[in-house]
């Protein structure tokens, strides 16, 4: 067969750069800080509002509805949020237009507020349920309005803040309480929720010092910046002791390196790290299991701190109100007076208790169809190379969640990163059919 009679070659698809004038592009066209910045100015707020404490507050007064300074403020950067949404967006979703992520996060989070209008504690439902509708409202803006580059300058405004929180938690660990002592935190943030955060900004400095791909095309700094991140990040997250997080950053960091190594090499890397892992074990194997054990005793630890017991009274308490639950922020308070903790610490069984069956439902559907979106990206395009960031963040969120309930409840670092990454998978679903557009 003649050169001529063959069939024409398909050309090679162009490099990501290529579609950098279009709307979805990968290089931000905006002229304005704001242009640029807008959705770290919008989200970071929030997390700071919501999460970093200045003062030590009893259980007993959230769940009352007693408000201080604080719960005003954090309240007020919601109500800022709703007001630029509503008057620079509108903020109503078009359920035609809606991709069926972003509709099972409406999903999620009006069951969540249908919730409140039956719950337990009322003043903290409603709250809880007005805060869950914006960050559904913020999240179906950012899907549409964002591009790729601008939630790529989210997550270096999300490690700066990071780095903040560092630094702080050396130079100003204000006291929390006697069980807490010696454990790194910043402020009045427990270590808890302080070790989410410090998990997610560790995942993310990693994957930004490991992929070739974001550094060429999405970095803002040099490599050497978001290796020390890496390392300053994770040595706060191990001074917290905070073992589901510090578990969920280790798995994350797996999966980092094996999405982000050659497929010839991934044989040679897991080998590697399995023995570096089962070396530190035999020579530090004491010494690690004290620092795990925290000081607890063996039947503390056997009831992983009274979950186990827990959530054998939450199976309970789901057999009374099965479909919908007790209401939104229940778990918060239902449990403190048989075991003295509050919340699910999970966020399966937090779902289950105030929302119901219906509830962890839905819950899991957002769960299942973001993960299955990011896995679908083929490789090459955009929007493969950014699943290869939030699949990791996934993880650590998921293996965090089986024993902290955060994810699942609103207005948190957790929860407001699960509705930033619905948002992100989705403009990289609209990046995609402009990146196939161009070839």
């Amino acid at each position: 067969m003649t050169t001529l009679d063959a069939p024409p070659r398909r050309p090679p698809a162009p490099p990501l750069r290529a579609v950098a004038d279009r709307p979805e592009e990968i290089v931000p066209a905006g002229r304005t800080w704001w242009d640029r910045w807008w959705v770290a100015a919008l989200v970071l707020p929030l997390m700071i509002a919501s999460d970093w404490k200045l003062r030590r507050r009893a259980s007993a007064a959230a769940l009352s509805g007693q408000a201080d300074i604080q719960v005003v403020v954090e309240i007020g950067f919601y109500g800022l949020v709703a007001a630029y949404l509503t008057l620079r967006h509108g903020v109503a979703p078009r359920l035609r237009r809606t991709t069926p992520l972003m509709f099972a996060l409406w999903l999620w989070g009006g069951v969540l507020f249908f919730s409140a209008f039956y719950a337990v504690y009322p003043a903290l439902a409603i709250a809880r349920g007005v805060q869950i509708i914006i960050m559904c409202a913020l999240a179906q803006t950012i899907s549409s309005r964002a591009t790729v580059a601008q939630m790529h300058r989210f997550a270096h405004a999300y490690m700066v803040m990071i780095a903040v929180a560092v630094v702080l938690g050396f130079a100003l660990p204000l006291p929390i309480s006697s069980k807490v002592a010696g454990r790194f935190h910043w402020l009045y943030v427990h270590p808890v929720p302080g070790g989410i955060y410090l998990m997610i900004g560790f995942i993310v400095s990693a994957v930004y010092f490991r992929s070739a791909e974001l550094r060429g095309v999405l970095s803002l700094w040099p490599r050497w910046v978001y290796g020390g991140l890496t390392s300053v990040t994770l040595v706060a997250l191990v001074l917290t002791k905070t073992r589901g997080s510090i578990g969920g950053g280790f798995i994350a960091l797996g999966a980092v390196l094996l999405f982000h190594t050659r497929t010839k090499t991934k044989v040679d890397v897991g080998a590697a790290g399995f023995t570096v892992a089962l070396l530190a074990g035999l020579a530090l194997g004491p010494q690690i299991l004290s620092y795990l054990a925290r000081g607890e005793s063996v039947q503390k630890l056997s009831t992983l701190n009274e979950r186990t017991n827990l959530w054998a009274l939450a199976w309970t308490k789901f057999q009374v109100h099965p479909f919908f639950g007790y209401g939104l922020g229940a778990s918060r308070g239902i449990f403190l007076e048989d075991i003295r903790l509050g919340g699910g610490h999970n966020a399966f069984i937090n779902a289950l208790v105030d929302a119901g069956g219906v509830g962890l439902l839905s819950f899991l559907a957002v769960l299942v169809i973001l993960v299955a979106t990011l896995w679908r990206f083929q490789r090459g395009t955009p929007g493969h190379r950014d699943a290869l960031l939030l699949l990791p963040v996934m993880v650590g969120l998921l293996v965090n969640s089986m024993t902290a309930e955060f994810m699942a409840v609103p207005a948190n670092n957790a929860s407001l990163w699960l509705f930033i990454a619905v948002a992100w998978a989705t403009i990289l679903q609209r990046a995609n059919a402009s990146y196939a557009a161009a070839t």
